[in-house]
């Protein structure tokens, strides 16, 4: 379920009461953290550089580049959604370019309107 619907699911849910119980504030796509203030944890003894990576791709999909830098990094919540659609959007169509790849020599999207070859 898409983070556009979960938000519609959420806002019935403190509504009217009515949890679904597919998708809900604590679960779904962009997981609990798609309905928090927008705080993001700096991890800064993150020897790994896990936290590096996930701020990076957040920048890559749409979070403003401040984030990489700044002490106490914040997105928001409308934000941090749009950065989920972004990457969801961005493994779709990965997802097709490997289908496509497996059935023809030139991949090959297919959308709404028709077959768009990808080179």
């Amino acid at each position: 379920m898409d983070v556009d619907r979960r938000q519609e699911m959420v806002e019935t849910f403190w509504q009217t009461g009515q949890l679904d119980e597919r998708s809900n504030i604590q679960f779904g796509e962009g997981g609990a953290g798609t309905f928090s203030d927008g705080k993001l944890n700096t991890a800064v003894k993150d020897a790994t550089g896990r936290n590096t990576f996930v701020l990076k791709t957040f920048v890559e999909f749409g979070a403003p580049e401040e984030i990489l830098w700044l002490n106490k990094p914040h997105i928001g919540t409308d934000l941090l959604r749009e950065v989920i659609k972004n990457i969801r959007n961005y493994i779709c169509l990965f997802d097709y370019l490997f289908i496509s790849s497996q059935m023809s020599a030139k991949p090959y999207f297919i959308g709404s309107t028709g077959i768009l070859l990808l080179w």
